[in-house]
Formats: structure tokens, C-alpha cells, sequence
């Protein structure tokens, strides 16, 4: 099922729940007694627009990654790039056709590309974790595996909206913090703990050096030259005063 077909079905019955909703705060606009019974209800209907919405994101992400998977599967097979571009030009005609808009050439490339990029199992943790295709697609710009496994885990964490993980990753925000810095190994570890655990680590969190000196987070060899001489030369006069002050 495509995700015009998807969200077409589903689209007579929201409008169907907004126009009760509507109807209903008109005719108990008049009836200050039973504000509750309106406030129940309206409560009813928005829990399962909710769970409808979750429902049609997640067959989307779903969806797309099996149709990606798909094509990979024929390219792979045909072994030929001219040949994988020619199909997804014909396979998206062949779409539009019998199911309208929704499945465009470069719809269909982002598809493969989300099934060269994810494994089936993090495609459903990422549904799991309610994230949308849009989330997804920013995801796939992301080449390193472990620094996308760290914005997904900071995306579910701190309930990121697409906006803001763009923001996060053309920032670089994951190569400043303390995590990146460690031996690729520790990095895994580390994110297998989160996981496990459900609770971010201090590396993962922290990223001004500030607190990463404060704290005593990055190793000494990871520390500027310049930032070494300054902290010896710190403790220098300190012990020398030190020693003043005894004398």
C-alpha cells in the first residue's frame, strides 16, 4: 500500500471525527452542565486520532523500506547502475499510474536508499520509537553507522521533531561531544549501554569543554598542545605559591 493510498483511506475518517468534534462543541456550547461529557469525548476521539496517525507513520516507514529493499534486491541482482536507474524511472511511471501521485523517482530513491541504510531490525525500533520517514530520510544523510545510531538514540530521547534533528546534524553536534572522541569499540558499547539501560551517559550528553575539563570527561592526549602547556603552566605557579605560602 503506498502512502497517498494509505493516508487516502484514513482521510474520510478524520474528517468524519473533525466535523463531530465540531458539532458537538456547538451543541454543548449552550449547555454549561455538560462541559465534562464534551471534554470526555473530545478526549476519546483525539486518543484515537493519535493512535490512527501512529498507525499510518509507521506503515509508511514500513512500507518504503520493504519497496526499497525490493529494488535493491532486482539492481543487486542485474548488477548494473544503468539498469537500476532505468527500473526506478519505469517502476515509478508504472506506480503513478495505477496509484496516482506518491511514488516519484525520487521517492523511490529514497526508499532504496533507506534499505541500504537500515537493517529491517532498525527500521522497526525507529517505528517503535515513532520516528517519521522524515526523520528517517535526515537519518540517511548521516554515512558514519555510529553516529547515526547516536542521533536516533538522542532523537528518541529528547523527543527531537525533524526540524530540530536537522539542526542537530548540521551542527555536527555529535562530533562535539565527548563520545565521538573514543576508540570506534567504546562508542558501540557505549550505545548498546544507552540502549539497554534507557539513560543517557555523561559522554553523550556534555559537549562544552567547559564541562568536559570540569568533569574530567576526554582523555589528556585529546587535549590541544597549546591547552596542556596552559594547564602545566597553571600548576606551576600554583605549587610555587604553595611553596611561598609556606615559607
Amino acid at each position: 500500500m503506498c502512502n497517498s493510498t494509505i493516508i487516502s483511506t484514513f482521510a474520510p475518517f478524520f474528517t468524519r471525527i473533525e466535523t463531530m468534534s465540531q458539532e458537538l462543541q456547538s451543541v454543548l456550547s449552550e449547555m454549561p452542565e455538560s462541559r465534562q461529557l464534551f471534554t470526555d469525548v473530545c478526549r476519546i476521539i483525539d486518543d484515537t486520532r493519535t493512535r490512527v496517525a501512529v498507525y499510518v507513520n509507521a506503515e509508511v516507514c514500513r512500507t518504503n523500506w520493504y519497496v526499497g529493499k525490493r529494488i535493491k534486491e532486482d539492481v543487486l541482482y542485474n548488477r548494473r547502475a544503468e539498469y537500476g536507474k532505468q527500473v526506478i524511472k519505469n517502476l515509478s511511471i508504472s506506480l503513478t499510474e495505477r496509484y496516482g501521485g506518491g511514488w516519484s523517482v525520487s521517492t523511490l530513491q529514497h526508499c532504496v536508499r533507506a534499505a541500504y541504510t537500515f537493517s529491517e531490525a532498525e527500521i522497526v525500533s525507529a517505528v517503535q520509537r515513532q520516528f517519521s520517514w522524515t526523520h528517517l530520510r535526515a537519518l540517511m544523510s548521516i554515512s558514519d553507522p555510529l553516529a547515526r545510531r547516536f542521533y536516533m538514540q538522542m532523537c528518541h530521547y529528547e523527543h527531537w521533531d525533524t526540524r530540530t534533528l536537522d539542526r542537530k546534524i548540521d551542527s555536527q553536534l555529535y562530533e562535539r561531544t565527548a563520545i565521538s572522541r573514543r576508540p570506534e569499540e567504546v562508542i558501540r558499547q557505549t550505545l548498546d549501554e544507552t540502549e539497554e539501560t534507557q539513560m543517557l551517559t555523561p559522554d553523550l550528553v556534555f559537549r562544552s569543554s567547559y564541562f568536559l575539563n570540569a568533569l574530567g570527561l576526554p582523555d589528556k592526549r585529546l587535549l590541544s598542545e597549546k591547552l596542556q602547556r596552559a594547564i602545566a603552566i597553571a600548576r606551576e605557579r600554583h605549587t610555587e605559591q604553595r611553596l611561598k605560602d609556606k615559607e
